[in-house]
């Protein structure tokens, strides 16, 4: 997989999938304008750890592309788009909703197991 979104379940199991499953769910939904507060504010404890690689990955980030959002997890896809938004003094951001989830493409126990076995 060359790009996933892994989340921690009640159960304390992790869950990743490929983001390319999300874009294929959405493929035919029309975006909408979120308030940037809002994935901002869910993604605000991932912007403190950015490493430069990351930094890169907002300078470069394309804001014609919606962002995937979750009503439970919030930022499915789009972390580095909302920054970018968010430094370029954008109110609001693309965005289409996501709640239906397709099936993970990996399950971990637990992040120990997940940071051992990517």
């Amino acid at each position: 997989m060359s790009h996933t979104f892994a989340r921690e379940e009640l159960d304390g199991s992790i869950k990743a999938y490929d983001v390319h499953e999300f874009w294929n769910a959405v493929k035919d939904m029309a975006p909408f304008e979120l308030d940037i507060n809002i994935p901002i504010g869910c993604i605000n404890n991932f912007i403190n750890k950015f490493t430069q690689d990351d930094w890169d990955r907002v300078v470069e980030a394309d804001l014609s592309y919606p962002i995937i959002v979750n009503d439970i997890t919030g930022v499915l896809d789009g972390c580095h788009r909302s920054v970018k938004a968010m430094l370029l003094g954008h109110t609001s951001i693309k965005a289409v909703r996501l709640n239906d989830l397709p099936p993970p493409s990996k399950v971990w126990a637990n992040w120990s197991d997940y940071d051992a076995n990517p």
